[in-house]
């Protein structure tokens, strides 16, 4: 499957699981190179995925901007080969916020032992 395709086939996936998702289309003016092809929003966490068949590799502009972004922010960037390595993704980040609101109660404040 072609790249381009693979991004397609990822962000219809992304959608359907929820959230906030949107390609990236670097244009001529406005824009930064290296940004990863999918950017998104997930339990209130920053997501941007860098789509690669098989054979793909970062570009050093693509590798640079992505150690940016995690240097910069909270941003979970990754590279990602298939729709599975995605939702795994967003797998991880769930079982990261269920984890992170164990015991605590529905607005973010610990629970009471009472």
């Amino acid at each position: 499957m072609r790249e381009a395709n693979l991004q397609g086939v990822i962000l219809r996936a992304l959608r359907k699981r929820g959230g906030w998702w949107v390609k990236y289309h670097a244009g001529p003016r406005y824009s930064t190179g290296g940004v990863p092809d999918i950017l998104g929003a997930y339990r209130g966490l920053f997501v941007a995925m860098e789509v690669k068949t098989d054979r793909g590799r970062l570009t050093p502009l693509q590798a640079a901007t992505q150690q940016e972004m995690r240097q910069k922010g909270k941003a979970i960037v990754v590279v990602v080969r298939s729709v599975k390595q995605a939702l795994k993704v967003l797998d991880v980040i769930d079982e990261y916020v269920h984890t992170a609101r164990k015991g605590r109660n529905q607005d973010g404040e610990e629970a009471s032992s009472n």
